[in-house]
């Protein structure tokens, strides 16, 4: 594959990722906010872009639209989340700097944040931990001693200055965190390895093992809903092929709780969708958060999210959100 090629795949596997984190908060925030219309707009144009450079824009366009807003609304939790994500994803390290100082700002009790702020701040400095990427980790730890990521990250750390025993100590506390046979566990296998073979030399010939300095912070195990949505046949004639498919997965508990959200068209049914939070938006209600889940399909002639009269849509109200097996969605009901 040549570099050209390689490079558009990862602009288009980084849009997609940008997709699911812009737009999950765009519409959650036009259901309680009837007036933020524009990201949904900005969506239909990113689908309808033919070429890398246009989706390319389009997402500088969703950047730049919720940079405006957050300085009317710069205590926005969700949205300081949503482009520390975006730049990080995109690599521009400088600009993710600043989101994560705000989003610490609001946040900085919270272990998560904590150690999102430590990674990125080492990415800006050559991926050195050592300072206050450090402090950041260790409180991190106080906060939270059973973090992933941070007992990840604390291992590296450790490692960077030479002290092999506290790196050793944190890798073996993670090691029977990670699922068996994943990469994250044969990874720390691989320098608690390492690193026992270092601990035998003499002490002045060890500065630390060898580690890459870009390895990603790992995350716990994360939900993903597998759906298949289709449309009962006696309302086809209903719908034109334009029409939009807003597909949501709610909270029992809370039904106005947005937690995922996808958005197609009725040309593209039947179809299949993944619901997940690989990528957090709302930091307190994620799909792994909680047990059960209500999931809606919903068909709008006129692009909007809010259910209105002769909508066409198809629910399931109490869903298990730890199933591996595939869920039919249908449509077949239409609003009063």
């Amino acid at each position: 594959m040549t570099k050209e090629k390689s490079k558009a795949y990862k602009i288009t596997f980084v849009i997609l990722l940008l997709m699911l984190s812009v737009f999950a908060i765009g519409i959650y925030k036009y259901l309680i906010e009837p007036g933020l219309i524009e990201q949904l707009s900005l969506l239909e144009e990113l689908n309808s872009a033919e070429s890398e450079e246009e989706k390319s824009s389009t997402v500088e366009k969703m950047l730049l639209h919720i940079e405006q807003r957050l300085i009317n609304e710069p205590d926005d939790v969700d949205g300081w989340l949503m482009l520390t994500n975006s730049y990080t994803a995109l690599g521009r390290y400088p600009e993710a700097l600043r989101a994560i100082n705000n989003l610490y700002r609001l946040r900085r009790e919270d272990p998560a944040v904590l150690i999102r702020y430590a990674d990125i701040l080492s990415k800006t400095n050559s991926g050195v931990l050592s300072g206050r990427p450090t402090e950041l980790i260790n409180y991190a730890l106080q906060l939270d001693p059973e973090n992933e990521s941070g007992l990840w990250l604390a291992g590296l750390a450790a490692n960077e200055i030479g002290d092999i025993d506290s790196a050793i100590k944190f890798w073996q506390q993670l090691l029977p965190k990670l699922e068996e046979g994943s990469k994250p566990q044969q990874k720390i296998k691989q320098y608690l390895q390492l690193a026992r073979q270092h601990q035998s030399k003499p002490k002045n010939k060890v500065k630390h093992i060898i580690v890459p300095i870009d390895e990603q912070v790992i995350t716990k195990k994360t939900i993903s809903l597998l759906l298949k949505v289709s449309l009962s046949k006696e309302f086809i004639k209903e719908t034109h092929s334009d029409n939009t498919v807003f597909i949501f997965a709610k909270s029992v508990k809370r039904p106005t709780m947005l937690l995922a959200a996808a958005i197609k068209k009725v040309k593209n049914l039947p179809l299949q969708v993944i619901l997940d939070d690989s990528k957090a938006i709302i930091l307190s209600n994620k799909l792994s958060d909680h047990k059960y889940v209500q999931l809606i399909a919903r068909i709008s002639k006129d692009g909007t999210a809010k259910a209105k009269p002769g909508d066409l849509y198809g629910t399931l109200d109490i869903v298990q959100t730890d199933t591996d097996e595939p869920i039919e969605l249908i449509i077949n009901r239409k609003t009063p």
